[in-house]
């Protein structure tokens, strides 16, 4: 498929059918991922495949406590049900959840040195870690598209990400970044309504 239509067709899929994807395609899918640029080469991506339909469901429910939990300190209810928007994700057949660890630079040591902090150290980078595994993350729903599987990049689900760490048995000093749900689309998404070049541009020249 060209590459133009391939950016410009790839939807976030959110419901699949019930067919496996073969181990070889997802790890073909992943090998292309790690092409991704990183912040001083670290390539700092590590990727879980989760087949096993048992911890899938209970990373949902993990996910669902949590939401829960939350629901109840805060005493308030909203309109869209905050379940509903992350909780589909056990439902896809193959989950791949993306870890990473936080790559300190030159310039990230300056700054602890001339006395910034940690958060102070983040903001101003902007954690070049976790581009680097957008990047990554981006090329995987690329690549799936282009042989025709849909997948969807989230990070509502990592509202437990101490809990999903420690079922999935990632430990420091990595942390997950996203999960990333892949498998055969069972409908067909709608156009989505890009914003136009002329109000996400501008030149200086």
């Amino acid at each position: 498929m060209e590459f133009d239509k391939v950016v410009r067709e790839r939807r976030s899929i959110r419901r699949y059918k019930k067919d496996d994807l073969p181990d070889s395609e997802i790890l073909s899918l992943i090998e292309l991922a790690s092409h991704a640029p990183s912040s001083g080469d670290q390539q700092m991506w590590h990727f879980i495949i989760i087949k096993n339909q048992e911890i899938r469901e209970k990373m949902s429910r993990l996910v669902s406590q949590k939401i829960d939990s939350l629901a109840r300190q805060v005493n308030e209810k909203f309109q869209s049900d905050p379940k509903k928007i992350v909780m589909w994700f056990s439902r896809a057949p193959v989950v791949i959840a993306v870890s990473t660890f936080k790559y300190r630079t030159v310039l990230d040591n300056m700054l602890f040195k001339a006395g910034y902090s940690e958060y102070e150290v983040d903001s101003l980078r902007c954690r070049p870690d976790l581009q680097s595994i957008g990047a990554a993350i981006q090329n995987l729903l690329l690549a799936a598209h282009s042989r025709g599987y849909g997948g969807c990049w989230l990070t509502g689900p990592l509202v437990a990400r101490p809990e999903l760490e420690e079922l999935l048995g990632v430990k420091p000093p990595r942390s997950l970044a996203a999960l990333v749900a892949l498998g055969w689309s069972d409908y067909i998404s709608p156009p989505r309504n890009i914003r136009p070049i002329e109000e996400i541009t501008s030149f200086i020249k």
